[in-house]
Parts: structure tokens; sequence; C-alpha cells
């Protein structure tokens, strides 16, 4: 009897690349990434475009942009009285989680951004779009 292989299961990889300086957008990817690790799965975030700017220790979130709010602040805030992970809560648990943080290096040029400007935790990889598309391969991708 001739066994024929069976196809390898797909990875357990999901990758979310954020493109958006949105709040909303931001935050949403946040939470998808957390669920999904807290369901096991390897998860890489890569900032890309304008979002990569949220990544800045100087005003990277607070700058961003936060309609229906006024700002991320008062965005915060709601979540928060909701039960919501807010922003800062949401990366240090996506650091512990061992989430994978990148940065796109074309977009640390586009924006004129210093790496050196760059949150430190949880660490940041600069990327370049083909190693973010070899780690995910074969996994699922979702574009905030």
């Amino acid at each position: 009897m001739i066994s024929k292989k069976k196809p390898a299961p797909p990875a357990n990889i999901l990758t979310i690349q954020i493109l958006s300086y949105e709040a909303e957008k931001i935050h949403q990817a946040l939470l998808t990434a957390a669920s999904a690790a807290s369901m096991g799965r390897k998860v890489y975030l890569y900032f890309t475009k304008s979002a990569a700017k949220v990544l800045q220790t100087q005003n990277g979130w607070q700058d961003c942009p936060a309609a229906p709010y006024i700002n991320t602040q008062a965005m915060d805030d709601k979540l928060g009285a909701c039960g919501i992970a807010d922003f800062d809560l949401l990366m240090t648990g996506l650091a512990s989680m061992a989430v994978d943080f990148c940065i796109s290096e074309e977009a640390l040029k586009e924006f004129d951004l210093d790496p050196l400007t760059l949150r430190t935790n949880p660490p940041i990889q600069i990327s370049a779009l083909s190693s973010i598309l070899a780690h995910g391969r074969g996994g699922d991708w979702i574009t905030f």
C-alpha cells in the first residue's frame, strides 16, 4: 500500500499588520493580538506606515487621533471604566505573552523616526517586509 503524505497542518501563526495611526484601529489590533496569544498562537505585530509612530516613547499614543473620543486619554479612561484593557495595559500584557513587536524599516525612513526614540518595553524589532512575510508564512494575516 502506498501511503500519501498528508499536508502539514496550517501554522498556528497570526501576523497583524497595522497601517493606520488611528487609536481605535490600533487598540483593536492589540486586543486581537492579546486574544490570539491567550489561545496559544504565535503573534507578530507589524507596525508600518503611519501606525509606526505609536511606538515612539514621546507621545506616540497620546498624539494618535482618537475619534470619536476627544483624545487617547479619554479613550483609555472610557475603556478602563468599562473593564476593557487600555493601551498601556495591552502593551504590557502582550510583552508578557511573548508577542513579537516589529516596526517597518521603511516606515522609520518615511516618517523620519529615530530608532532610539522607540519604546523598549516591549522590545521592538526593526524588520523589512520580507522578514515579516517569512515569519508569517503559512499562518493567518489581519490588517488594520
